[in-house]
């Protein structure tokens, strides 16, 4: 699946809401939030191809812990 189109959508959001980040990381932390926005996505993936009820497991373990 590409992902492109909404990884740099959300990034973008992301700088709009926080235009401090820009200053703080420029324009390389940047391109670092869309890399880790791209294993995200790469990750939900995974997560849905999954049997469902490992899913809601995996999800349920997570909000425990949060």
């Amino acid at each position: 699946m590409n992902y492109h189109l909404i990884v740099n959508k959300v990034t973008e959001m992301i700088y709009e809401r926080e235009p401090s980040l820009l200053e703080r990381f420029g324009d390389k932390g940047k391109e670092k939030c869309r890399e880790d926005n791209h294993h995200h996505m790469k990750q939900l993936e995974s997560a849905c191809e999954l049997n469902q009820s490992v899913f809601s497991q995996t999800m349920r373990f997570g909000l425990m812990v949060f």
